[in-house]
């Protein structure tokens, strides 16, 4: 990798509204109080690179109260000039990658995409030439960024700590990993190869079984022609059965049509003769009706004729009731007589006295008893004309009531005469009807009876049937495990040979296996032999060859120093000025390793994110000329809030921060 950046832009991307800077070779340095924005130009150009991989989340670059921004990163690569554009939109309470404002370009033209942020990632890998088994991130902050207090710190770090970040960058992870990988790959070998053995030690029984399932074959061949010859006489004899119980049944239906049409006629001789029965109750009882009308028709003979008797009736009717009326006068001249007293008589004109009135009322009581007792003669004469009159009427209604009598009894008799020509007809039908029935019964039984072979046959030839299909079903068992065991006899016949490199095999994938499982170690002592070299390059680049210390690396990658007699010194016994030099040689080795083992160039850049975190008055006052000592990277990007590292910058920047957004000033002289 020959990464040299060329420019970035920040816009309203953190703190910087509107930020454009010009990257050159040489050592450019950045400087400001802390909170100045001076890391958010580190993050953008990771996040220009690298996006959500570079393990900066959307939320922490958009500008506060702003709905978009942009990165913009220019540098080259290879023989190329490339920019990367990454914007940013919010939206709702949710920060995305903006995607019609996302491009790559090499040259000024622009590289197709797809039109997802993951292809413009896979786009820069493959610029950067970064292999796509490790995170890209890690390679980059390995190779090429140092964050703060990371320089110290490795030298520092308890061994199995920094064992782990060397074994890290060493890649030996893959190496664990396909070691217990194969255990499956060893152990299914190995398992096949047990299966291979055991089924040579298993031939010849398998051969015996073989026999066995033969033998077992042909038995079931034979029960199964048997049952098939069952099969087709059970079958002849069924439908023998059918054809019979068909034939019984059409004839019984035939029987039961004669048997229908006997008892509907013995259902007609039945209704006529309950007919004929009625009937003659009917006669019975008219003829008692007629008997009894007779004897009172006999006691009525001498009767008048009812309209004489009703001639008469009128007749006195009337005189009765003109002697009423002239009673009933003569009564009220009487008494309006003598309510009068005295004057004139309005009957006789006379005048009224005592004995007149005693004359008149003396001739009016004989007028009025001679009257009464007409009265009571017609009165009686009336009432028996009356009696006459109803026993007229009474001998009328017996001589009606035995004239209807006389019409039903004609009419009974003779329909009880129709009814008995009629029931002697359909008892000859009858007996001719029940002749031909006589049969029906004994039909009926040989069909119930045939029925019920017909059940049985039928049911020996499903059970035959049944029987026959299991046969079948063990049949294709038999022979599917014959064919099994065919293939498995050839197979294993076959594998005499294979089974000898089957086991070559195995054994040099448990070789292979282990020859894996020791390959870590073997790396690391090839990682350390050319880690010493690497370190002590770069140290005595450093200290441009200063004879006061020689340094080294021992087996679990603790720098060490030893002075020009061979004495060894403790790192932490060095001077602030040499314990910087010591870890600026062992980061750069470390990194120019990585860069070798991941297969890409040596990193042409190093930026250094507060280099000077933990460092004291002295180890900072030597950086700036450790820094001035390395030839070997064309360009330096330095983050410092120190001053004193202005003096190791061939390009200066200031960074400051007002109203909350964030000014880069270049002030190189």
């Amino acid at each position: 990798m020959c990464l040299k950046l060329k420019k970035l832009r920040l816009e309203n991307i953190r703190s910087h509204k509107n930020t454009e800077i010009e990257f050159r070779e040489g050592t450019t340095v950045f400087t400001g109080r802390t909170g100045s924005g001076k890391s958010s130009i580190l993050m953008g150009v990771q996040y220009a690179l690298f996006g959500s991989d570079s393990g900066i989340n959307n939320y922490s670059m958009l500008r506060r109260g702003k709905s978009k921004g942009k990165i913009e990163l220019e540098f080259e690569e290879g023989d190329g000039v490339y920019n990367i554009v990454r914007g940013l939109k919010r939206s709702g309470n949710n920060i995305t990658v903006d995607v019609s404002n996302m491009a790559i370009l090499k040259d000024g033209t622009p590289l197709p995409l797809i039109g997802r942020a993951n292809d413009l990632n896979e786009k820069v890998l493959d610029i950067l030439n970064y292999p796509k088994d490790i995170k890209a991130r890690e390679l980059f902050e390995i190779t090429s960024y140092t964050k703060q207090d990371e320089i110290r710190a490795l030298i520092e770090l308890k061994p199995e700590k920094r064992q782990e970040h060397i074994d890290k960058i060493l890649q030996l992870a893959k190496y664990k990993t396909t070691w217990e990988n194969m255990k499956d790959v060893v152990s299914y070998f190995d398992s096949k190869l047990g299966e291979d053995k055991a089924r040579l030690e298993n031939l010849e029984k398998n051969k015996e079984e073989l026999v066995e399932y033969q033998a077992k074959a042909h038995e079931i061949k034979e029960k199964i022609i048997s049952g098939e010859k069952e099969i087709e006489r059970l079958k002849e004899h069924y439908n023998k059965i059918i054809f019979e119980v068909r034939q019984l049944s059409e004839n019984l239906e035939v029987h039961l049509k004669k048997r229908r049409q006997s008892d509907e006629l013995r259902g007609k001789v039945l209704n006529i003769e309950s007919d004929i029965k009625i009937i003659s109750k009917q006669i019975e009882i008219l003829e008692k009706r007629k008997d009894s009308l007779e004897l009172k028709q006999k006691e009525f003979d001498s009767t008048e004729d009812p309209e004489v008797l009703q001639e008469r009736y009128a007749e006195l009717s009337g005189i009765f009731g003109a002697i009423s009326s002239q009673l009933e006068k003569n009564k009220s001249d009487l008494k309006k007589l003598k309510e009068i007293g005295a004057g004139t008589c309005p009957t006789c004109k006379q005048e009224i006295t005592n004995e007149h009135i005693s004359s008149v009322e003396l001739e009016y009581s004989k007028v009025i008893s001679a009257l009464s007792l007409d009265m009571s003669d017609k009165e009686r004469d009336i009432k028996e004309i009356k009696d006459n009159i109803q026993i007229s009427k009474q001998a009328r209604e017996i001589n009606e009531s035995l004239e209807k009598v006389m019409f039903n009894l004609k009419e009974r008799i003779e329909n009880k005469k129709l009814k008995s020509e009629e029931l002697e007809k359909l008892e000859a039908e009858t007996e001719i009807s029940s002749l031909d029935c006589s049969d029906y019964e004994k039909i009926k039984k040989e069909l119930d009876e045939k029925q019920v072979v017909e059940k049985e046959v039928f049911s020996m030839l499903e059970s035959h049937k049944k029987v026959n299909l299991v046969l079948r079903t063990e049949l294709n068992e038999i022979n599917s495990r014959l064919v099994k065991k065919e293939e498995e006899i050839r197979g294993i016949e076959d594998k005499k040979e294979a089974l000898i490199k089957h086991e070559n095999a195995l054994i040099t994938l448990q070789r292979l296996r282990e020859d894996i499982r020791n390959i870590r170690e073997i790396v690391r002592r090839n990682f350390l032999e050319d880690f010493r070299q690497e370190f002590q390059k770069k140290f005595e680049e450093i200290r441009k060859f200063d004879d006061d210390y020689t340094v080294d690396v021992k087996s679990d990658y603790e720098p060490v120093a030893f002075v020009s007699g061979g004495e060894e010194v403790p790192i932490s016994s060095m001077s602030g000025g040499e314990k910087t030099s010591v870890a600026l040689a062992y980061r750069l080795a470390l990194s120019d390793l990585a860069a070798q083992i991941s297969s890409i160039r040596q990193s042409e850049i190093l930026i250094l994110d507060e280099p000077t975190v933990g460092f004291d008055t002295e180890d900072i006052k030597v950086l700036p000329e450790a820094l001035n000592n390395i030839k070997t990277i064309p360009q330096i990007i330095i983050v410092t809030h120190e001053e004193e590292l202005k003096s190791a910058a061939d390009y200066k920047f200031k960074v400051d921060k007002f109203e909350g957004m964030s000014r880069v000033e270049d002030i190189t002289s």
